[in-house]
């Protein structure tokens, strides 16, 4: 497995926090060590098949294999997504492609989040930004769009209405539940052991609740804090686009989400504190979604979905003019075609945003069976330390030409 960061640089001050400036914070989110700036959502991973994974029988595997080699085979005619040499899988181009060739446009994300403090400045559908000025066009006054073009494209991806009513509930709720990191009652000792039984009581907590009438269960709520605020929104899209299936505009990218690793037992063993709030997103949704959402809430489905952005979702920043003109991080969003690119610290792609499409462009021509690959934010200019530390801290160690032969 090999992890992909896009344009994400954490910060070389870990006293420089999020919004919360808390020490105590520092120590138990991983995105703490980061300026807010530079925080870190836009990583891409590189993932193992589904059938190395699954434990159903045989066949069963054999149709997943089949299935998941079907929607592989869709993503690009350019290349092919093959086992790699060093484990894992990467993108290899199935023939001569010329320098300038886009190779890859990811029209929709499977789920995205804008964070708090730009939703009114972000479209909730294309993620056009103007320079902090607050989008005209609203939905029931509190989902934001550029236009009446977004907002009515919007209206159609969500047909029955369920992801507003999903939306509007969730942000209702939050505005009464909202908390600090500091609220957190952190245990000193939050082992395997800890952990595994957190997760068991929120099972019998789900049980209980499952048993109330639905106007009793509101003083259940949690407090969730404004990271939690962007994990939850997200997973409410995805979730959105399970409930949509087949019919979905994003039908074969939620089939490749699927067969992406989650990143959550190595996140959750680096910064415990995850456990606490991914459990609270898990009972958040279960007392906020609509009955429709429901049977994908689980607290598994929960951590998947956030697991599988922890190391695949691509950032949000503003559009910048000039090269040393600092970007703002709006939000992520969650490509799963475009999650099988490796990193390379001499890249021969170059991804590039518009709107709420990425796209991928060779930047050198490339000979048939040459692994595609592209850069998580390192320049190539920076020192084999610095891009090592970088990078260390999404599990991952560069192996490309350039940092092997800076290495020897």
């Amino acid at each position: 497995m090999i992890p992909e960061m896009t344009d994400s640089i954490p910060s070389s001050h870990p006293e420089e926090l999020r919004t919360s400036g808390s020490i105590a914070y520092a120590s138990h989110n991983p995105r703490a060590n980061l300026s807010i700036k530079d925080v870190v959502f836009e990583i891409t991973n590189e993932t193992e098949l589904t059938t190395d994974t699954a434990s159903d029988s045989e066949s069963g595997n054999e149709l997943s294999d089949l299935s998941t080699q079907s929607c592989l085979q869709q993503i690009s005619p350019y290349f092919d997504v093959k086992r790699t040499v060093y484990g894992g899988r990467g993108c290899f181009a199935s023939s001569f492609i010329p320098k300038g060739t886009i190779i890859l446009k990811s029209d929709r994300p499977v789920g995205s989040s804008v964070a708090k403090i730009f939703k009114k400045e972000v479209c909730s559908w294309c993620f056009a930004y103007h320079n902090g000025k607050s989008m005209k066009h609203r939905l029931q006054s509190k989902i934001y769009f550029c236009s009446e073009e977004c907002q009515s494209e919007f209206v159609e991806y969500d047909n029955d209405g369920t992801l507003t009513t999903a939306l509007l509930s969730f942000d209702d709720a939050f505005a009464k539940n909202e908390c600090d990191v500091e609220d957190y009652e952190v245990p000193e000792v939050l082992d395997e052991s800890a952990i595994r039984q957190i997760w068991k009581d929120v099972e019998e907590w789900d049980n209980k609740i499952s048993k109330m009438k639905p106007t009793k269960r509101t003083r259940f709520l949690p407090k969730l804090t404004k990271d939690d605020y962007a994990e939850a929104r997200y997973t409410i899209s995805v979730v959105h686009s399970m409930h949509q299936g087949l019919s979905s505009q994003v039908s074969n990218e939620m089939e490749l989400f699927h067969t992406l690793e989650s990143s959550e037992p190595q996140k959750v063993e680096k910064y415990p504190y995850l456990t606490l709030a991914y459990s609270n997103i898990f009972k958040f949704l279960r007392l906020t979604c609509p009955e429709s959402f429901q049977k994908f809430i689980t607290p598994q489905s929960v951590r998947d979905i956030i697991g599988r952005n922890l190391t695949n979702a691509f950032g949000i920043w503003s559009p910048t003019t000039t090269d040393d003109e600092e970007r703002e991080y709006l939000g992520f969003g969650v490509y799963p075609s475009a999650s099988f690119f490796n990193h390379s610290c001499a890249y021969n792609v170059k991804k590039s945003r518009e709107l709420n499409t990425y796209i991928f462009k060779t930047t050198e021509n490339i000979q048939p069976g040459t692994e595609l690959c592209i850069s998580y934010g390192i320049t190539g200019d920076e020192t084999l330390e610095s891009r090592e530390a970088t990078l260390s801290e999404w599990f991952f160690k560069c192996g490309c030409s350039k940092c092997t032969l800076e290495r020897a």
